[in-house]
């Protein structure tokens, strides 16, 4: 059993006080550097997980149509791709919790952008202008909210899908004053996470009937399918580009093209 003299250490500390006191200043330093060196990994890992993602939301949350592309740059950084067309551009700018898809003219106004998440643990949140003042206004979690749970009757509802069963299916909102006259969609692409649904090979059969309604096939994929992009179309957009014709989200086949796929 090892016993602690106490009047032998009193009496060295007596002897030789500097060396104490440098060993003393050892050991605090010493323990302040290990305490120091804790808070600092914890401080990277929030920045670098729950507090990077904030930061992405609350980058998001500044987008916005009918501004310049470069306000996109400078919030997101430089795109990945640029796709050049006769009357538009299309920007894809690539996170790794993210992709955000802009669309601009020939003047570089973006009348049109979308947000798709690529990680089930990434869920910004979306509310049309006006949220909570009127029964038109819409509110959803990407990767989190459900087709079925949108309550606003959809103008337009489009499902396309290839050979190699890449598609995304598409629903269409048009809130008139409430929602600024903007067009917003919501949709699920194969290219971000999804939570599926029970008949995606189907989703080229989805419609509206004549009278709005749905098949009961339609219905429960509403109920299963999770919406993992998010679009809002501009009221001013030009008289010469065909809306409905444009992509939403990425494409798939170019992601690819990206050393590393991501």
């Amino acid at each position: 059993m090892c016993v602690i003299n106490v009047d032998r250490i009193k009496k060295w500390i007596q002897k030789q006080p500097i060396v104490f006191i440098f060993s003393l200043a050892l050991v605090v330093i010493s323990s302040f550097v290990t305490i120091t060196e804790g808070i600092f990994k914890i401080k990277n890992y929030y920045e670098n997980t729950i507090g990077y993602k904030k930061s992405m939301c609350r980058k998001i949350d500044l987008l916005s149509v009918d501004t310049q592309i470069d306000y996109f740059v400078n919030t997101l950084g430089y795109p990945i791709f640029k796709n050049a067309g006769k009357y538009y551009s299309e920007y894809i700018f690539i996170n790794k919790y993210f992709y955000v898809q802009a669309i601009c003219n020939t003047s570089g106004k973006v009348f049109m952008f979308s947000v798709t998440t690529r990680d089930g643990k990434f869920n910004p949140e979306f509310k049309t202008p006006f949220y909570g003042a009127n029964e038109n206004s819409m509110s959803l979690i990407l990767g989190k909210t459900k087709f079925a749970e949108i309550h606003n009757t959809p103008s337009n509802v489009k499902g396309e899908i290839d050979v190699h069963t890449h598609g995304v299916y598409v629903e269409r909102y048009y809130l008139g004053y409430s929602g600024n006259y903007q067009e917003y969609i919501v949709a699920c692409t194969d290219v971000g996470d999804s939570g599926g649904g029970s008949d995606w090979l189907s989703i080229n059969e989805f419609a509206l009937t004549d009278s709005g309604r749905m098949t009961l096939s339609h219905q429960k994929f509403r109920e299963e399918c999770v919406i993992n992009t998010y679009a809002i179309i501009s009221s001013l957009h030009d008289e010469n580009i065909d809306i409905d014709k444009l992509p939403i989200g990425p494409n798939i086949y170019q992601l690819r093209l990206k050393k590393g796929g991501n």
